[in-house]
């Protein structure tokens, strides 16, 4: 028998634990060794909002032990042996909550794919301690558009497997052993001041739900797919002055509250965003939002045409809306530790990446550094 599990989490810098008394005697765990997974709630590194995943992680991985029939503090044993198909349908299973849904939707994608592909080469029946490298990486040649494709692949199902190996199956991750691609950086390069009225003219005239989208990203720096798709109207105040993202909500993990700017509220009211129920989605008015690809299908169409028009360059893209609004800000304030705010990042490092398109920025001499001496020239 054994009781409720809890979580002490007192914070960073100071030690935490989880805790379950197992016939009356209480036992705590600070990682995951002793379930066999990879679970350090503990690490300095982490942020508040990973830190706090982690030990909810911990604490269903004892209570899957104890659930399970085993004690919370029994090693798995090492190279046990099951089907790989088996295998990867059980380990995508064990990607539940504590992580992100399109990371979860990613990985069961990719698994099955992978499993299809084991099926069809008569390999489904494959046991784990055949498994090899040189299978995975036969499989990898389906996805060679591009580096950033294959190597989005191969670690999503790097993931998978690491997930077989905590499981004791797998002395080692096949994976690892595959050939890597080199993916080259995408700039975004930003928009200048008179060419981004003109694409979002065009967008105003072509692509009226992108080019709200537009908008929104230039006048809150908020990310397309996984923020703005999924604002509602109670995500905003009852005059449309201000907008709310719990920490839960924005990548950047914490709660933003921020101003609208006078455009972006004017075009929310001329959508009548501000006589939507609380519940509705701001982009289509309905209980569900738009699915995750619309924007990016929507962009990829937008942008043949504004190529072929010679309105915008190949190095930018949508998320040069955010760059371009970083810029502005910079410029305007010379605070790269606010606009690490605005953009939401955890690291400066990040939001440096956001200047690259900046180039030269006029500096008036009252900038420089004052300092009073006697002196004449």
């Amino acid at each position: 028998m054994h009781s409720e599990i809890k979580i002490y989490n007192p914070g960073p810098g100071k030690r935490g634990y989880v805790e379950v008394y197992i016939d009356d005697v209480r036992t705590r765990y600070v990682t995951g060794n002793d379930m066999g997974i990879e679970c350090f709630p503990n690490n300095a590194s982490l942020t508040k909002s990973q830190r706090s995943k982690e030990f909810h992680r911990l604490a269903a991985a004892v209570e899957d032990k104890l659930k399970n029939g085993r004690q919370a503090n029994e090693v798995l044993p090492k190279e046990r042996v099951g089907l790989i198909v088996d295998l990867i349908s059980d380990a995508i299973k064990n990607f539940g909550t504590s992580y992100k849904e399109r990371y979860v939707e990613d990985i069961a994608k990719y698994g099955n794919a992978f499993v299809e592909y084991l099926r069809g080469k008569g390999l489904d029946k494959l046991a784990s301690n055949q498994i090899a490298a040189m299978h995975v990486e036969e499989f990898l040649l389906a996805y060679q558009k591009s580096a950033s494709y294959h190597m989005t692949v191969r670690g999503k199902l790097s993931a998978l497997f690491k997930k077989i190996k905590d499981l004791g199956y797998l002395s080692d991750n096949p994976v690892l052993s595959t050939s890597t691609r080199r993916v080259k950086a995408v700039l975004h390069e930003a928009y200048d001041e008179q060419q981004i009225l003109v694409v979002l003219e065009y967008l105003s005239k072509n692509y009226n739900q992108l080019f709200f989208c537009a908008l929104l990203m230039y006048g809150t720096l908020l990310r397309p797919h996984q923020e703005i798709r999924l604002l509602k109207r109670s995500h905003f105040d009852h005059e449309l002055t201000h907008y709310l993202l719990s920490g839960s909500e924005n990548k950047g993990g914490k709660n933003r509250r921020l101003p609208l700017p006078e455009y972006v509220r004017v075009e929310m009211f001329r959508r009548k965003i501000n006589l939507m129920s609380p519940d509705s989605y701001i982009f289509g008015g309905k209980p569900e939002p738009f699915n995750r690809w619309y924007f990016s299908l929507m962009w990829s169409r937008a942008r043949v045409e504004m190529l072929t028009a010679k309105i915008i360059n190949k190095r930018q893209t949508l998320y040069s809306f955010r760059h371009s609004a970083s810029i502005s800000v910079f410029k305007a304030t010379q605070q790269i530790k606010l606009l690490q705010q605005l953009l939401g990042h955890q690291s400066v490092l990040t939001t440096e990446i956001y200047l690259r398109s900046i180039g030269l920025i006029d500096v008036d001499v009252s900038m420089l550094p004052k300092l009073f001496l006697d002196v004449k020239l």
